[in-house]
């Protein structure tokens, strides 16, 4: 057997070699290569909790604070304070506290209902859309690129358009629009242009009282479908593209 020299200072010098290193479960979890009571009683380890296992060991997830003691001995210790007595440090339970300022008004037509957001004009910035229930519209806000939105274009499409959708349907990269117009029974499709011009609505049969609009590739053919819901009904209708 090689012995190694002796690693405590003091009147207690222990021969590394006589310890076997991991002889028991847990027994030199800290791998200093003295046993786990040995390095508590010379005072090398701490244990706030009495359990015979020295605190380095037991930190994992319980130290969220980072400074080498278990949580529940850090607020027992007075270290930190628990002030909602759910056991771990306050420093470490702090909740993100949103602040909004007061809202910046833009105004569109009657009754915005629905208002999906999308990069409308390719330009990086997310841009917004109402659906205008009250007046049979969608309004297009194009983003400054500071959050500041620009006066609203309106294009008409059915009567009461509730539910809204901003994707791009035809497969040219650009976003289009399609409004789900509930008194008049169908869609309204508006295809982008380019940079955000969209033109004309396209109306398309969807059944009485549209009120939600799920785009999605159903069929698995590339092509974007859509599932629509209505008011009223007890069926889902699925327009496959």
């Amino acid at each position: 057997m090689t012995f190694q020299r002796p690693s405590r200072l003091g009147p207690v010098a222990l021969l590394l070699g006589l310890i076997p290193l991991g002889n028991a479960a847990g027994e030199d979890c800290n791998r200093n290569a003295v046993a786990d009571p040995e390095d508590i009683a010379l005072g090398e380890s701490q244990d706030c909790d009495s359990d015979g296992i020295p605190d380095e060991c037991q930190l994992g997830n319980r130290d969220c604070n980072r400074n080498g003691v278990p949580d529940s001995c850090d607020v027992a210790g007075g270290g930190s304070l628990d002030c909602n007595g759910n056991g771990e440090p306050d420093e470490c339970d702090v909740r993100r506290v949103l602040a909004f300022p007061a809202p910046v008004t833009y105004a569109v037509e009657q009754s915005p209902f629905s208002i999906p957001v999308a990069d409308l004009d390719g330009d990086g910035d997310v841009d917004a859309v109402t659906a205008n229930r009250g007046s049979g519209s969608v309004s297009v806000l194009f983003n400054r690129g500071d959050g500041r939105l620009v006066a609203p274009v309106s294009y008409s499409v059915g009567a009461s358009p509730q539910a809204m959708q901003a994707v791009d349907l035809d497969g040219d990269e650009e976003v289009d629009l399609v409004a789900g117009n509930r008194i008049s029974g169908d869609l309204s499709l508006l295809f982008n242009g380019g940079a955000g011009a969209f033109e004309p609505a396209v109306p398309l049969a969807a059944g009485s009282s549209p009120i939600s609009i799920a785009p999605g590739d159903l069929d698995g053919d590339g092509e974007l479908d859509l599932a629509v819901s209505a008011c009223g009904d007890a069926r889902l209708r699925v327009l496959l593209n």
